[in-house]
């Protein structure tokens, strides 16, 4: 008998809790690996990026839930400090990032995200296979953390 219960096939993991990052992060491929560092498949992460292309307006949506954050130096000069995220659709892909209404993206990999088309490149060097993790600066009720996001 006890031969018989060392045999028995472990019982499955419990899916994710609805509505968590965990539940978005399973739709492509994600799981944590370590507190602040996710990894995704990159094959599932593409599908879905082609299903966005399809359907142009779902990729607009994306690209309008991030608007700039102004800032005025002090020479008077106004720049873009970050993104502030404002989910206008795709909810479930800025859950599976971690990103939540109000958070300012300030940087990603370093690079001070002060203007559109940084964002535009690094998704294009993700696409081309240049890009395989990226570490989003974010802010948050008042405090700056970073996230890692690898995709395998």
């Amino acid at each position: 008998a006890e031969t018989a219960a060392a045999e028995a096939p472990a019982e499955p993991a419990s899916p994710p809790e609805p509505g968590t990052r965990a539940a978005a992060a399973a739709r492509f491929g994600g799981y944590e690996d370590f507190p602040g560092r996710w990894v995704y498949d990159k094959g599932k992460v593409l599908d879905y990026y082609e299903e966005l292309r399809a359907e142009p307006e779902r990729l607009l949506q994306v690209f309008d839930s991030m608007d700039p954050v102004w800032v005025e130096d002090a020479d008077g000069e106004r720049r873009i400090e970050g993104y502030r995220v404002g989910v206008e659709g795709e909810a479930e892909l800025f859950a599976a990032a971690g990103l939540q209404d109000g958070d300012v993206v300030k940087s990603v990999n370093d690079l001070a995200m002060t203007r559109r088309d940084r964002a535009e490149r690094m998704i294009a060097a993700f696409i081309e296979g240049r890009g395989t993790m990226f570490v989003l600066e974010i802010e948050r009720d008042g405090r700056t953390f970073k996230q890692v996001i690898d995709f395998e």
